[in-house]
């Protein structure tokens, strides 16, 4: 298990070869969106999520959880975000 902090980067799949991975967020009051790149540069909207749930996604190497909600961040945006949302997310490398 892997916990995803706000509005950090975490790169989940060094090795590229996991197809799918299990994601969990527990909303606590806070809306936030899921993210992923391919190249650790650009970020794409994958949901937002306004309740909890769990999802099976396809894996991408680099993940972030962030309280931004626009199509495509820059890594530097999501890490430079300041926000004081805190909705929890998890993912399992099953």
């Amino acid at each position: 298990m892997q916990y995803l902090t706000k509005d950090t980067i975490v790169e989940v799949n060094k090795r590229g070869d996991m197809p799918s991975l299990a994601f969990q967020y527990n909303h606590n009051g806070t809306n936030m969106s899921l993210y992923g790149s391919v190249d650790g540069g650009t970020y794409v909207l994958i949901e937002t999520f306004s309740a909890s749930t769990i999802k099976e996604i396809s894996f991408v190497p680099y993940l972030a959880l962030s309280s931004l909600t626009d199509a495509t961040r820059t890594s530097a945006e999501i890490t430079a975000n300041t926000s004081a949302n805190n909705g929890q997310g998890m993912i399992d490398h099953a």
